[in-house]
């Protein structure tokens, strides 16, 4: 009996493993890299979005930035079209590519 219930134990392990190992092959298969260079011209992300009379039709994305620095983990260093450095260094995944 004992013996039954390690073989089921083990085996449910087994496929748990197998299942997201082949859940993280698909989600690298699709997943693409930003790579942002200097100059490039970005948008930032609302993420804490105020109250807007706009409800669900408000901005997503604010702002016209340029990037002054990459760095190799993600981080971002914006400066805005005036040439003023935002205080905070962004993350990669908060922008997005602008293209005029």
């Amino acid at each position: 009996q004992l013996n039954f219930i390690e073989e089921k134990r083990l085996s449910a392990l087994c496929h748990g493993q197998l299942y997201q190992h082949r859940m993280m092959k698909a989600y690298n298969k699709k997943v693409r890299l930003c790579k942002f260079q200097k100059g490039d011209v970005v948008m930032r992300k609302i993420l804490l979005p105020q109250h807007d009379p706009r409800g669900k039709w408000a901005p997503n994305y604010e702002g016209l930035y340029v990037v002054k620095e990459a760095f190799s983990g993600g981080p971002l260093i914006l400066t805005n079209m005036d040439g003023e450095i935002l205080q905070n260094p962004v993350n990669s995944d908060v922008v997005k590519r602008y293209y005029a």
